[in-house]
């Protein structure tokens, strides 16, 4: 259950676009002129210090990339960042409202506001924290932005907030449903909700924050191979939103048994994670709960799954692993 404390300030926030840019420029005034704001709306609106309009404008109406950048924010309600080296500059881009639909976690849902500046943040993180933006893994960039929004979502509402901690999760349900292996952050995020219990991390200073991000990136990725496997055998079981949206349960018997069977512990506790938001009516779609799976056969069978977290890995003593009919 979150926190009083979290309720409170996530009841009491708004996002603002231009006061978050200004509290931005306040931290980072260095950065001023190199990383431009944009809304994408129509026409595109620059978010940033009055009187630098103009000058904005003239400068991004020359980067005709930026145009499709803006065009895809637009259409879909997704942030993004982008980096123009030759030219020394780089853009945020979100859409306010946003209008962004997709599968979620009902009941651990942050605030439509609160997720904003999740974005916000996130994709800040991809532009001014080391390896968020280089060449490389896509995962470890992901990984880069996720671990430097976290921590800017505690030090703006503290670490008892319930949407956070359910965000290891969300990223699993996103690999699965939404076949999205580059935002696997999960360790990331989950080994700094750890150490916020012992971590003043709301001290930290902007500069520490971005250097931190990175650390944890760096400490805590997984392998992308390893999330590369993960993902294929869990989209191979053919779960999806549509399969629980036509009440068709096969797929999630399915990874009810692969779980019965796997002897990788990150298969084990992610689809886990999975598995137990479906049974518990917690994935939805633009804001519906999707239909779950109910009687006694399915409690025998998440049964059986949670009793593998005991000494996992290990064979049963028996040598047989019991399948519940359904």
């Amino acid at each position: 259950m979150a926190s009083r404390a979290f309720k409170a300030a996530a009841e009491k926030y708004v996002f603002d676009y231009d006061r978050e840019v200004a509290a931005f420029y306040a931290d980072h005034p260095e950065l001023k002129k190199k990383l431009y704001f944009l809304d994408a709306t129509v026409p595109a609106v620059y978010r940033g210090d009055e009187g630098d309009e103009d000058e904005a404008a003239e400068m991004l109406a020359q980067n005709s990339h930026l145009g499709a950048v803006i065009a895809q924010s637009k259409a879909t309600g997704i942030g993004g960042s982008v980096r123009y080296a030759a030219e020394g500059y780089d853009c945020v881009v979100l859409k306010t409202p946003r209008n962004k639909k997709n599968v979620n976690l009902m009941g651990y849902a942050a605030p439509a506001d609160v997720t904003d500046v999740f974005s916000f943040d996130h994709e800040i993180g991809h532009l001014i924290c080391p390896g968020g933006y280089s060449e490389g893994e896509e995962l470890m960039k992901e990984c880069v932005a996720d671990a430097y929004a976290t921590l800017r979502h505690i030090q703006r509402f503290g670490k008892d907030s319930a949407p956070l901690k359910s965000l290891p999760a969300m990223r699993a349900v996103e690999m699965v449903f939404g076949k999205d292996c580059s935002h696997f952050t999960l360790p990331v995020v989950e080994k700094i909700i750890q150490d916020a219990k012992t971590t003043d991390f709301e001290k930290l200073s902007p500069e520490a924050t971005i250097a931190l991000a990175s650390t944890y990136a760096m400490a805590n990725a997984e392998k992308p191979m390893l999330v590369s496997f993960m993902a294929d055998a869990f989209i191979a079981l053919r779960l999806t939103a549509n399969s629980l949206l036509n009440k068709d349960f096969l797929p999630l018997r399915v990874l009810g048994e692969f779980l019965l069977e796997t002897q990788v512990p990150e298969q084990y506790k992610w689809g886990k994670a999975i598995f137990d938001a479906a049974l518990d009516g917690n994935i939805g779609v633009d804001g519906v709960n999707l239909p779950r799976p109910t009687g006694a056969a399915w409690a025998d069978l998440r049964k059986a799954v949670a009793a593998r977290a005991d000494g996992f890995g290990k064979p049963p003593s028996s040598g047989l692993i019991i399948v519940p009919k359904l």
